[in-house]
């Protein structure tokens, strides 16, 4: 009844479908981790081009970044023997210059400087000639190699930024997670870092320029979170003005007032931050929730911890731990209620195959707007939305069909709510 988060069905818009039906090109270059099949880039994610690699990362070795599985359009080419951070580069770079006067759009996702930690090409990463880039000095010295990766991968975005015109390009950059806790510095610990949900594992570098970027050079201090890139992306494009009513995701807000130096205070929305499947087994899976400056923090053994970032950016001093202010009161109370809102997911019940058919059932609930999707194959990318499903209230239920699963032998279901 479940899959792993990193994969995304075909069929559901993206970023990448909304603008190229609005007329753009789009295309994404280097990592793709949201499926393992060489076809998810351009079926699940709707580009119409993809160059880089599927897997989170390059191998265990130091030479992943120099010897790597690279997948174009579909096309699975073993031990492709080119620095990937350069080679994304390159693939962009003749991606953009086949555009013409075309409005485009592009996702470069660095593997860098994710591991495998490496000595990247000398020229790429003058200040740090001197690494050997011996295993054991690897393992010894974690952090100049992370640091180097990030100056190759720094020069080799400038050489991208240098073949387009930055007067008619808006450029946003944004890391993914924080930094891992073997290499993060001062004032983070090793234990707030990566794969937490403390500040210093989902705080992450978010910076943008362009032509309709008013008074550049400042910084905003206004929580966001990535998930706002999709309506940020159609709003500052030339597509934006095209955009009905319920076009983009409403779980994603547009942060062009915050690029127009306009006014953008959305205290009372909360961000969600998940770990629900933490990669190190020292730190807990649960949830984060953010409004203004409290925190609170639920942990899946049900433990709490609740922070004013305000005064403890650090998350030092566990207000749980001390009898509350009633500002910091009502802020618990309200974050309290918003996870229990997210939490209150239907539970899908009384799966039944009959023949040809497949029905399941989900307790009642208001405004509901369901759909069924199936699929042959649980590892895969390919799950379609079942075209001739009915729902029918029976009592206290939902009930959910397919007629015909077209699947004699198997098939996966997930109900999704629109």
């Amino acid at each position: 009844w479940g899959y792993s988060p990193h994969l995304i069905e075909d069929g559901r818009m993206t970023v990448a479908s909304f603008l190229h039906a609005q007329g753009f090109a789009t295309a994404c270059v280097g990592k793709w981790h949201l499926g393992s099949s060489a076809s998810a880039p351009n079926l699940a994610g709707g580009w119409p081009y993809f160059s880089g690699s599927l897997s989170a990362g390059l191998g265990a070795s130091a030479t992943g970044f120099y010897t790597w599985t690279k997948v174009s359009n579909g096309t699975v080419t073993m031990n492709y023997s080119a620095y990937a951070t350069s080679d994304n580069v390159n693939d962009a770079l003749a991606w953009l210059a086949g555009q013409g006067t075309n409005s485009w759009f592009l996702w470069l996702a660095f593997n860098a400087p994710h591991s495998p930690y490496h000595r990247p090409p000398t020229n790429l990463c003058p200040d740090y000639a001197e690494l050997s880039g011996a295993a054991s000095d690897i393992q010894r010295n974690p952090r100049r190699y992370y640091e180097a990766a990030v100056q190759a991968m720094d020069t080799e975005l400038g050489r991208l930024l240098r073949a387009v015109d930055t007067n008619k390009t808006t450029i946003f950059f944004i890391g993914d997670n924080g930094t891992p806790g073997n290499l993060i510095q001062p004032p983070f610990t090793p234990a707030r870092g990566k794969d937490t949900l403390y500040e210093g594992g989902v705080r992450v570098p978010f910076v943008a320029a362009g032509p309709g970027i008013v008074n550049p050079g400042r910084t905003s201090d206004v929580a966001v979170h990535i998930v706002d890139l999709f309506a940020t992306i159609v709003d500052v494009s030339e597509s934006g003005v095209k955009v009905t009513a319920g076009a983009v995701p409403r779980d994603s807000r547009s942060l062009n007032a915050i690029l127009r130096d306009q006014p953008f205070r959305p205290d009372e929305e909360a961000i969600l931050v998940e770990n629900a499947d933490p990669i190190s087994a020292a730190n807990q899976p649960g949830r984060a929730v953010r409004r203004g400056e409290h925190k609170l923090i639920q942990f899946a053994n049900q433990a709490e911890e609740f922070y004013h970032l305000a005064t403890d950016p650090l998350e030092q001093t566990n207000l749980l731990r001390q009898a509350l202010e009633p500002v910091h009161e009502a802020n618990l109370a309200a974050l309290r209620a918003k996870l229990n809102e997210w939490r209150n997911v239907p539970t899908l019940q009384n799966p039944t195959r009959a023949g040809q058919g497949f029905t399941v059932e989900v307790a009642w609930f208001a405004n509901h707007n369901l759909s069924l999707w199936r699929t042959g194959e649980i590892a895969g990318t390919a799950w379609s939305r079942v075209p001739n499903a009915t729902e029918q209230v029976v009592g206290s239920l939902i009930r959910l069909a397919d007629p015909d699963s077209a699947s004699p032998n198997r098939a996966y279901y997930r109900v999704g709510q629109e």
